[in-house]
């Protein structure tokens, strides 16, 4: 809603409550609460778009382990 409407939050919790829904903990949805929502939305739309990136260098692998022999 705040980008494809450009509403504000205030907005955008009014038009919420007028539909008559509440915050996961089942209150009233202020502003606050749906800045929160944008931002961790936001947060996970960049996590999720962005390519991993992972940089391994100089593994050891140690092991005492002894398999046990059939013989």
């Amino acid at each position: 809603m705040r980008d494809d409407f450009l509403m504000t939050f205030d907005a955008i919790a009014k038009a919420l409550t007028s539909e008559g829904i509440k915050s996961p903990r089942g209150v009233i949805l202020m502003a606050e609460h749906v800045f929160s929502i944008y931002k961790k939305g936001s947060k996970r739309q960049l996590r999720l778009s962005s390519r991993p990136f992972a940089n391994v260098i100089d593994v050891e692998f140690i092991s005492d382990f002894q398999m046990e022999s059939d013989t």
